[in-house]
């Protein structure tokens, strides 16, 4: 007795032997393939990203604009009100539309902390940030260095080399023409400054 595959193939072949090939111009038919077959060989369609929501803001432009109204040159002194010492003053403030930052250039003359007159600090500004924006200088050490769409600047370092690592910090505000503020050394000296754009 034959196993069932061995007649399951026999049967098989009985049909195909029985079909009509008498028509030779009919072109052999491709049996349709199978949706497990499509499946196989069908390409997955290509993973899409999550959606993301994005809030409309409009502090990036608001910045900007904030920091084009004070882009210039300013001149002016500052004055150590415990010691009485004085010297100039000349901050820069320029603006990259494109790049969406801005560049404070502060040059303090004078023997500021007892010292020879450093060189100047520059240090550039994400205006797409926000949050205070790290730095290092040689004279200042370690910095940070905020500004806000009001022209309100705050600078700390936090530990001034030459003044024995004791922080500064600088509170001063852009209006209209003027940069004016003031500075702390703390358990050493405050002072005072002014400057108007030139």
């Amino acid at each position: 007795m034959k196993s069932r595959p061995v007649l399951c193939l026999g049967a098989l072949l009985a049909l195909v032997a029985c079909s009509d090939d008498d028509d030779q111009s009919a072109p052999p038919t491709t049996p349709a393939p199978s949706a497990t077959s499509a499946a196989a060989t069908t390409e997955p369609a290509p993973a899409t990203a999550p959606e993301t929501t994005q809030e409309a803001t409009t502090t990036v432009p608001e910045q900007v604009a904030a920091a084009e109204l004070l882009v210039g040159n300013y001149q002016g002194q500052w004055q150590n009100t415990t010691f009485g010492s004085v010297g100039s003053m000349h901050a820069e403030f320029t603006v990259d539309t494109d790049a969406q930052t801005a560049t404070l250039t502060l040059d303090i003359g004078g023997t500021a902390f007892g010292s020879p007159d450093p060189a100047p600090l520059t240090t550039v500004i994400d205006l797409t940030a926000s949050g205070p924006i790290a730095g290092s200088d040689t004279f200042f050490g370690d910095f940070t260095i905020e500004i806000d769409v009001d022209g309100h600047l705050l600078f700390v370092a936090a530990a001034v080399p030459d003044v024995g690592g004791r922080e500064m910090v600088v509170d001063g505000t852009f209006s209209g023409d003027n940069f004016a503020g003031t500075y702390a050394i703390t358990g050493l000296a405050d002072g005072t400054f002014t400057c108007t754009r030139t």
